[in-house]
């Protein structure tokens, strides 16, 4: 089948564009992420200096002044958890610890196209935690409806238990206030107000970290970092699960 010079010129943009789409998804479920429990300092300065970076932590929403988190550590006990997802389901640690290590995920917002690029990324590749016989559930402070939106948005399919009183964030560290300036970012560029999204009166939200609990209650793996374009890629996740079975 002979081509015109049109099909040829709209091929020619097509293929690259496909190509670079695939690698990304590539990259983000299969590639060592740099967040590590390691990659970022205990700190409560607003400047921050990991092993290849440094930057400055309102560039992502921290209010520097307020109380900065730094997550829990690899051997540290989990804190005890349960809510209720999405569909109205109680769900507690406990009962998932009964079966299997548990891959506890937090997240931002459906408002945040990061997370909703992530989850549409690595939603193939989330059954293979269950077949690695691990949990997975994702923990955000936003209202249900908007938990819905986010599955919705990227495709994806796991439980999210929301956290309006904010102590599961809390319990694990990784809560944070909303910088002003970033507020008002989000209300101008995304036509959110965080607040309001998530049912409160003021803004706040998590460091979008990721930890592996074994079955005896102990964190066996951790991926924190301050920079939310940072997540922890599934072949990460899935060694920290094997980790957490011969612990």
């Amino acid at each position: 089948m002979k081509l015109n010079i049109k099909s040829k010129l709209i091929l020619l943009f097509l293929v690259p564009l496909l190509f670079v789409q695939c690698k990304q998804k590539e990259e983000i479920v299969n590639n060592s992420d740099s967040g590590s429990s390691n990659t970022i300092q205990n700190t409560t300065s607003a400047s921050v200096s990991g092993e290849d970076e440094v930057f400055d932590l309102t560039l992502f929403g921290i209010d520097d002044k307020a109380m900065i988190p730094t997550g829990l550590k690899v051997g540290q006990r989990a804190p005890y958890f349960v809510g209720v997802d999405q569909n109205g389901k109680t769900i507690s640690s406990k009962t998932m610890l009964e079966k299997g290590p548990v891959v506890l995920q937090f997240y931002r917002a459906s408002w945040c196209p990061v997370c909703v690029r992530y989850y549409s990324a690595i939603t193939d590749s989330i059954p293979m935690i269950s077949e690695a016989g691990a949990s997975f559930i994702a923990v955000s402070p936003e209202m249900q409806t908007h938990q819905k939106e986010l599955l919705r948005e990227s495709g994806a399919n796991f439980s999210i238990l929301g956290d309006k009183d904010m102590s599961i964030m809390k319990n694990f560290d990784v809560l944070f206030k909303v910088h002003e300036d970033y507020d008002i970012k989000i209300e101008e560029d995304l036509d959110t107000n965080i607040a309001a999204h998530n049912g409160a009166s003021e803004s706040f939200l998590p460091i979008p970290a990721t930890y592996v609990i074994d079955q005896k209650g102990k964190i066996v793996f951790v991926q924190f970092n301050y920079n939310y374009r940072k997540r922890a890629s599934v072949k990460s996740i899935l060694k920290g699960v094997k980790s957490a079975q011969t612990y």
